[in-house]
């Protein structure tokens, strides 16, 4: 069964209107917004303004300085950073290299430590095993770790980030 339609009857009245005199008189006939109306719509635009999350540019470069980073200054050394929430592991591996790795695993997010003997990165949560450039050796993570470009000029350790 088909349901009958609805049909719109159009009069004059209720099509737009085509001159701009028409225009003005429907707009002067429309009612104005009520006050309580105006401040509500004031108040949430205020409230948008005022609580919206505001965007920070971070750096995209990290310096640091070695004779102020006493942890780095030799090799087999490391240090773990906080960046915005983001905890970066420094390492100054054997050979005087640096590295820079998110020190989270990538199995149950416990926090990875530089082995100076091993000169790679061990979790000692679940025994997950990583080279410096954050790639598994061992263990059940089952992705790498996310690395940084670093590299010294002159006294400064300097981290690239995304």
């Amino acid at each position: 069964m088909h349901k009958p339609r609805k049909l719109i009857k159009v009069t004059p009245e209720s099509r737009m209107p085509d001159t701009p005199a028409a225009v003005e008189a429907a707009c002067a006939a429309a009612a104005p917004p009520s006050r309580r109306r105006f401040f509500s719509l004031l108040l949430q635009s205020v409230l948008a303004v005022v609580l919206l999350p505001k965007r920070r540019a971070w750096a995209k470069k990290i310096g640091l300085s070695l004779r102020r980073t006493t942890e780095l200054q030799k090799p087999g050394q490391s240090k773990v950073i906080d960046y915005h929430g983001t905890e970066i592991l420094l390492v100054r591996d054997a050979k005087g290299g640096v590295h820079a790795i998110n020190n989270t695993c990538t199995h149950r997010k416990c926090k990875v430590a530089y082995k100076a003997s091993t000169d790679g990165l061990f979790c000692k949560c679940h025994r997950s095993a990583f080279k410096l450039d954050g790639t598994v050796v061992a263990g059940p993570a089952p992705r790498p770790l996310t690395t940084y470009k670093a590299s010294l000029r002159g006294d400064q350790l300097v981290i690239d980030l995304p």
